[in-house]
């Protein structure tokens, strides 16, 4: 009997205090609620703020990344930047239109002037290169490498590049050759 009437007393107490202190959580929970979504926004805008630094940062590594290349390439070439201007031109126009950037194609003409190619011979050579690289799916500065070398090993004119890169494409993508065994044969095959 004792534990039924403590039961009764328990169930039927005053809850009206109980109540008040509920509506008064509700609202401060609401305020919360309001406060969280005002510091949601804020976090917002920093995070925004944030990757539009981190892109404003990444255009000017490319930037340099490509002044840096073009400065290389008129110390190989011996020449001023003015002499080179429209290689400059070139890589940021084919940079535009390609999906090589222009950086990696100023590194591409760099790896021509190593193999010799003076600047009208580098700029005549870049667009059949690049199309070499995208037609192989494998990097600009590997298909000038393998390019220029192979123009070079058998003495041929600069002016033949686009014939060297039509018959290097076609034994890539006409044959089980991948571009390391190209490469390798070409070093067995220039010599004959």
């Amino acid at each position: 009997m004792a534990i039924k009437s403590l039961l009764t007393l328990l169930v039927g107490a005053d809850t009206s205090g109980m109540n008040t202190n509920l509506k008064k959580g509700e609202k401060q929970l609401g305020r919360f609620g309001k406060t969280a979504q005002g510091l949601g926004g804020i976090i917002g805008k920093l995070g925004g703020a944030f990757a539009l630094l981190a892109i404003g940062r990444d255009v000017v590594q490319r930037i340099v990344a490509f002044d840096d290349a073009m400065v290389g390439l008129s110390a190989i070439l011996r020449t001023s930047r003015a002499d080179i201007k429209n290689l400059e031109e070139q890589a940021i126009k084919l940079g535009g239109a390609t999906l090589f950037t222009a950086n990696q194609i100023g590194l591409l003409q760099t790896e021509l002037a190593r193999y010799g190619f003076d600047v009208s011979e580098i700029e005549d050579s870049t667009e059949a290169i690049l199309d070499f690289a995208a037609a192989a799916k494998i990097e600009a500065t590997d298909a000038s490498r393998l390019a220029a070398g192979t123009l070079r090993a058998f003495g041929m004119d600069a002016s033949e590049m686009t014939h060297v890169v039509d018959v290097l494409t076609n034994g890539l993508t006409k044959s089980a050759l991948d571009f390391d065994s190209l490469s390798q044969a070409m070093i067995y095959a220039a010599p004959i």
